[in-house]
């Protein structure tokens, strides 16, 4: 929990939560909408990973839509990623749904140099499954391109999940080495 006064307009917000087949992760996002002293739970990042579709993370970007804001997770150990779900947009009800920014384009990069940019369809309410493959010790949801909400410019996802495993690091080989006569 941080206080608006604390956080300012869209300060870096970093939080512990639990994910279901993975462990403890951090969480951390570049920004979130904090609108009023007191109403710093409404969209904290920690909303898109908590199983409800009455709540949701909505970046703080003051100038815009948000793109280029991020939700960050930093896993407990070397992953593989083979899938994320997305429901998109604050989905509390179908009016916030449409008067709120949605992601058009999430990309999806880990912290060993992969990533994919994933396209989300706008109108569902509901979880949009993409096969990913991906590996890393972090994991950054990045958000590339919206649907334009009807009355705000806050973009809101609802829900992230990520479906992984736990993977050996991988170990570069080592050099050939040359020998000369």
């Amino acid at each position: 929990y941080v206080k608006k006064s604390t956080l300012g307009n869209s300060g870096s917000v970093t939080k512990t939560i639990s994910i279901s087949g993975i462990g403890s992760v951090t969480i951390s996002a570049s920004s979130q909408l904090v609108s009023t002293e007191g109403g710093e739970m409404f969209f904290d990042p920690r909303n898109a990973f908590d199983g409800s579709l009455q709540t949701a993370w909505s970046e703080g970007k003051t100038d815009g839509p948000g793109i280029g804001e991020s939700i960050s997770v930093n896993f407990p150990q070397y992953m593989r990623i083979t899938s994320v779900s997305i429901v998109n947009g604050s989905t509390r009800s179908e009016e916030s749904y449409k008067n709120n920014a949605r992601v058009a384009k999430l990309k999806i990069s880990t912290n060993d140099g992969k990533e994919t940019i994933i396209d989300l369809e706008d109108g569902i309410m509901d979880f949009q499954t993409r096969d990913v493959d991906l590996t890393g010790n972090s994991v950054k949801f990045e958000i590339s391109d919206v649907y334009k909400g009807d009355k705000y410019s806050d973009t809101c996802i609802s829900e992230i999940k990520i479906e992984a495993r736990a993977e050996e690091v991988p170990v570069e080989p080592a050099p050939n080495e040359e020998t000369f006569d």
